[in-house]
């Protein structure tokens, strides 16, 4: 038997450029929020979510046709919720993962 963590966890993510150095720009890319809006708007017009290029475990997230007050986009696949928006969540812990 395996054990399994299920629980939330909310994360400020910053980009960096490398160890130590923060990106100098933390925003979504203008590139990134078009895809998100186009997929969230292709979701709307059947009101299903729709399935992204993007993967976890090797299986597609699905973007949710509407977000919520807090997230604008809402990605999920069964294994893993990727909630995004255009702010930090107060009193989150912050990661400096994507380079």
């Amino acid at each position: 038997m395996s054990a399994c963590w299920r629980g939330t966890l909310v994360v400020n993510l910053k980009r960096v450029n490398g160890p130590g150095t923060t990106h100098h720009d933390q925003d979504l890319s203008s590139e990134l929020i078009d895809l998100l809006a186009l997929y969230q708007e292709e979701a709307a017009t059947t009101e299903t979510p729709k399935v992204t290029h993007w993967k976890h475990e090797d299986k597609s997230l699905k973007i949710h046709p509407h977000g919520t007050a807090a997230w604008k986009w809402l990605l999920k696949n069964g294994f893993v919720d990727v909630l995004l928006g255009l702010g930090c969540i107060p009193g989150a812990g912050t990661s400096p993962v994507f380079q």
